[in-house]
């Protein structure tokens, strides 16, 4: 039976582990991903690339985080053993980012008219919110009614009370259900480590993607709760270091990657190319007084300029 290994984490090292310098490109390979198949191709290039791999996994488990397709696909590998036996050391989790990532688009996109008033209420009448608005604009749309509705939360159910009105029974289920738990799933519960309350978190997302219909999530979210549970009692030691290590577990420093990567390549560019450009990026990442640190703006993780106290009306 594989070994569990882990270490408490400190808050420091947890900063540390959210960071691109504790990443380490292996290679950069081009493959579609489309399929079982082309995941099967991708572990057994990893196994033949480091062989030490292979031996390390004999006597441990390894979590391995993806979006859905990344997941689902080694579930079913792990669920087959198609390949060596080692694979079923690793154990799929699933990124935690993309289910903060989904969720907020959802909630935006299902109540589009209110956040299209919102965000012309801030920004003017002229500055059109689209109806598949990017990350970065969704994120804009949930942070902002999460600050603004708490400035007039207490007088507006003080007003209200217990009307049952069905406008505003929706309205108060946006603003203090699926607000809150979109603002706060990855930026708090998770990065902070908390992983009871994640566990809490998710099933009020499964119950939330389930009543939208999502696709893939909707399943996804219950699979993983059924997981812990499973977890919990047939594998405790992996459990407890599942939960001690819950916000390192996160695929958005693969995002990170994937989005520098996709910033320094063209359209045009060849398999072999991006590889190149690949590895460069990987090796300025732990290169402290680099060539490219002085003259490339690096990437800061949190930092903005922009105060939306200030836009949610917050401002004392």
């Amino acid at each position: 039976m594989p070994i569990a290994y882990y270490r408490v984490y400190s808050r420091e090292d947890r900063e540390e582990c959210q960071t691109l310098k504790s990443t380490i490109l292996i290679d950069e390979i081009e493959q579609n991903l489309h399929s079982k198949d082309d995941y099967c191709a991708c572990h057994q290039y990893i196994f033949d690339v480091i062989p030490e791999f292979k031996e390390f996994l004999k006597l441990h488990v390894v979590p391995t985080v993806g979006d859905w397709p990344t997941w689902y696909h080694q579930k079913k590998i792990v669920c087959h053993a198609e390949l060596e036996h080692e694979v079923t050391s690793l154990i799929p989790e699933l990124g935690q980012f993309h289910v903060y990532l989904n969720s907020s688009e959802d909630v935006v996109k299902q109540y589009y008219p209110i956040f299209k008033e919102i965000y012309a209420s801030v920004f003017g009448q002229r500055v059109k919110l689209a109806e598949k608005p990017k990350p970065d604009k969704v994120a804009l749309c949930v942070v902002l009614s999460f600050c603004g509705w708490l400035s007039v939360r207490r007088q507006v159910i003080q007003a209200f009370g217990q009307c049952k009105d069905t406008e505003y029974s929706c309205l108060l289920h946006l603003f203090e259900e699926l607000i809150p738990l979109c603002f706060l799933h990855y930026p708090v519960i998770v990065r902070g480590g908390q992983f009871e309350q994640l566990a809490s978190s998710m099933k009020r997302l499964a119950i939330m993607f389930v009543a939208m219909d999502r696709h893939h999530y909707n399943k996804a979210s219950l699979s993983w709760i059924s997981d812990v549970q499973h977890q919990q009692e047939n594998f405790p030691d992996y459990h407890a270091a599942k939960s001690a290590i819950c916000s390192v577990l996160n695929e958005k420093k693969v995002e990170i990657v994937h989005s520098t990567l996709k910033s320094r390549i063209r359209k045009t560019d060849k398999g072999d190319k991006i590889k190149e450009t690949a590895r460069l990026i990987a090796r300025s990442n732990f290169e402290e007084d680099g060539f490219e640190k002085t003259f490339v703006p690096q990437y800061l993780r949190g930092y903005s300029d922009q105060d939306l106290l200030v836009l949610s009306g917050m401002y004392q």
